[in-house]
């Protein structure tokens, strides 16, 4: 199993010693059933009632080297990083959750990426810490 790719010997020797080489997501998809989940994501960003992603708004951050596209700077090179976590403080009503909705959203239309795991913090219980989560 790799991220990375297999070289032509270690595919040569897995053929013939009976092997089956997988990808890490490859391997996830065959262990676990995600596509249900997925499909739910993108009704929600699709088709619920409030109709954000006809108004969705791309959330803007100043950084030392000028303003930032949200959206563009976490699928661009952070999200290829290999263990990133992504926080987003701001006051109510700057878009952090429609951002969060449409990141998981575009994550579900893309094969091979990352399986967006979207924790709505109104729905969860109200105790501190991963636990309450």
């Amino acid at each position: 199993m790799t991220n990375y790719g297999f070289s032509p010997a270690s595919q040569t020797l897995a053929r013939s010693s009976g092997w089956s080489l997988r990808y890490y997501h490859q391997l996830i998809f065959e262990l676990i059933d995600f596509q249900p989940y997925l499909d739910r994501l993108k009704l929600e960003w699709e088709e619920v009632d409030d109709r954000i992603a006809e108004s969705f708004v791309p959330v803007r951050f100043e950084a030392g080297d000028g303003t930032h596209d949200l959206y563009y700077f976490v699928t661009g090179e952070w999200l290829s990083q290999p263990q990133n976590f992504l926080t987003i403080v701001g006051e109510y009503g700057v878009g952090k959750t429609s951002f969060a909705r449409k990141l998981a959203y575009e994550l579900c239309c893309q094969k091979n990426a990352r399986i967006p795991i979207l924790v709505k913090l109104h729905d969860a219980r109200h105790s501190v810490g991963l636990p309450g989560i």
